[in-house]
């Protein structure tokens, strides 16, 4: 019988493959937003240490961890005090990310304990496998730090409120001329006639003005009559008609449209780049440590067999009664 899931809080929930008689796996979770350093005092809490035993019947497979958090909220670092000695991390669909080795710290009373902190590219979800432990049927789990960070959705252009304008035409003592009454019946088609996508973008005002002075409107809502109103707007063909008339003036304010149009979007390319940047940091920093952590290793390894052949060195010459004083 495998645990259950498990909310940490109101935009996070846990999952264990292992069990625990006492605690559930939420107990031993510590959740801070946008934390930059983690030390072994954030991490390990007695209170919150547990002890978890694989389910028989999954054959002593290795205890998995998922976290999962709502759109908006992401996971930026997970830190881990454990008797696990490595971590293979996994995202939303399982795809393998990295392998991180946990740092030795201290053996208290004959349990182990090892600190792995490992950084994770704006992950709503993700997977941890404790790959390696001492026993294979339990595990003591001494605190999990996990820094999430909430992300702002992108600012969107309100569209054009039709209705508002009804209200204000209404109120307004002024009777509509002939070319703005024109004007409110092509936004009304324009505004209909647009993909729901679309809805929330503002129609183009230059672009407008120019198809009103080029006596555009005319054909226009007389392609709508002759249709009853149920045809596409005919966006295409109408600056089809009298190409020749509206190429210059369109060639001239090319540009400024160009900015215009540009600008609707500033703020939603300016935050992907901040995203891209961020996650590109991310991954080279997780690169760093997984070459710092393999380098350690190999300088651990030819020292110990530096330490080795000195150690059978010095016996051989104890042996030999020839040791220098």
């Amino acid at each position: 019988m495998t645990a259950p899931d498990c909310r940490v809080s109101d935009y996070m929930q846990v999952f264990c493959s292992w069990k625990s008689a006492s605690k559930s796996i939420a107990d031993c979770i510590k959740i801070q937003r946008n934390s930059s350093k983690v030390s072994l005092d954030d991490v390990v809490d007695f209170e919150r240490c547990i002890q978890l035993f694989a389910n028989d019947s999954s054959g002593f497979a290795p205890c998995t961890i998922n976290f999962k958090l709502e759109n908006n909220w992401m996971i930026t670092k997970i830190a881990i005090a454990s008797e696990a000695k490595i971590f293979e991390l996994y995202g939303s669909g399982e795809e393998y990310i990295g392998t991180h080795h946990a740092e030795y710290i201290d053996t208290i009373e004959d349990m182990e304990v090892f600190l792995t902190e490992m950084d994770v590219a704006l992950a709503n979800e993700c997977t941890l496998k404790l790959a390696k432990t001492k026993n294979r049927n339990c595990m003591w789990v001494y605190g999990i730090y996990i820094s999430v960070a909430e992300l702002n959705p992108s600012p969107t252009k309100p569209g054009l409120d039709l209705n508002k304008v009804e209200e204000r035409l209404k109120t307004s003592s002024q009777p509509l001329t002939d070319k703005a009454f024109k004007c409110k019946e092509f936004l009304k088609m324009y505004n209909s006639n647009l993909p729901s996508i679309s809805h929330t973008k503002v129609p183009d005002p230059i672009l407008i003005l120019k198809m009103l002075e080029g006596e555009f409107l005319s054909s226009l809502l007389s392609q709508s009559d002759s249709s009853n109103g149920t045809s596409p707007f005919p966006l295409s063909s109408l600056l089809s008609k009298d190409s020749h008339h509206t190429a210059s003036s369109e060639r001239r304010n090319s540009h400024s449209s160009a900015q215009e149009s540009g600008l609707c979007s500033e703020n939603e390319f300016a935050m992907a780049q901040t995203e891209l940047k961020y996650y590109l940091d991310k991954k080279m920093m997780m690169l760093e440590n997984k070459l710092t952590a393999m380098i350690n290793c190999k300088l651990k390894s030819v020292e110990e067999k530096y330490s080795s052949k000195v150690d059978k060195i010095l016996d051989l010459l104890e042996k030999m009664n020839c040791v220098p004083e």
